[in-house]
Parts: C-alpha cells; structure tokens; sequence
C-alpha cells in the first residue's frame, strides 16, 4: 500500500469516526484510540474474509482501540457502505460488557453481538437519515 493510498483510505475511515463518535456518545465519556494497519488481518478460521476493523475495548475503563485495516478498507468502494462498517465497529464499543456475561455460550454469544452490533448500526443510520429528510 502505498503513502498516498494510505492517507486516502485513512480519511475515508475519519470522516465516518468523526461523524458518529459524538451521536453514539464515544466522544465525551470514552477514550477511542484508531490504530492504523497497513496490512490485512489475520483471516480467523472459518471466516469468508479478514477482518476490515477489530474493537479492543476496556469498558471498565470507558477506553477502547479500533483496529482498522486498510488495504481492506481499500476493497470498500462504495462510501456508504463503509459508513455502515464503521458505525457497526462502533457498536462493538458499546456492547463489549455484555461478553462477561456471555461466555458460556462461546462462539453463538459472538455472533449474537455481531447480529446485535449489525442492527443498531441499521437504526442510528436509519435514524440519521430520517433527520435529515425532514
């Protein structure tokens, strides 16, 4: 990846965490490190493709790191569709506490919050949207 692809792909990022980071409530009560990767994720066992983002969060802390990938942001054309992958990332900021509670279910409690972090990434896009139309 070169500098000048880097630099581009790392703004596009930005501008969706500096859209959200505030109406999701991350800006004043959290510390949000992005630490950017100029490689690809390790791709897990048995996922379709590596990571393009990776929440490591201390909520005990209210800190957290999103890890962003970018030669997998590369792959992401489309604008909005990137948006909705950050917001999503974010989500996992929000919803992290609850893996304490889950482990017993293993791996079903990750896709439980993976489902959960999809679908209220829909509604604050969804709910942005609106507000803007009326």
């Amino acid at each position: 990846m070169t500098d000048a692809e880097y630099a581009e792909q790392k703004a596009r990022v930005e501008r969706y965490t500096e859209r959200w980071l505030g109406p999701l409530g991350l800006a004043d009560n959290w510390h949000v490190q992005v630490c950017w990767h100029r490689e690809k994720a390790e791709q897990e066992k048995g996922d379709a493709r590596p990571a393009m983002m990776e929440a490591e969060v201390r909520w005990q802390y209210a800190d957290a790191t999103i890890h962003v990938y970018l030669p997998s942001v590369f792959e992401v054309e489309d604008d909005a569709v990137l948006e909705k992958i950050v917001v999503h990332e974010y989500q996992h900021i929000l919803l992290n506490e609850l893996r304490s509670t889950g482990k017993s279910m293993g791996a079903e409690y990750l896709a439980h919050e993976e489902h959960a972090a999809t679908m209220l990434a829909m509604a604050f896009l969804r709910t942005a949207e609106m507000r803007n139309v009326g």
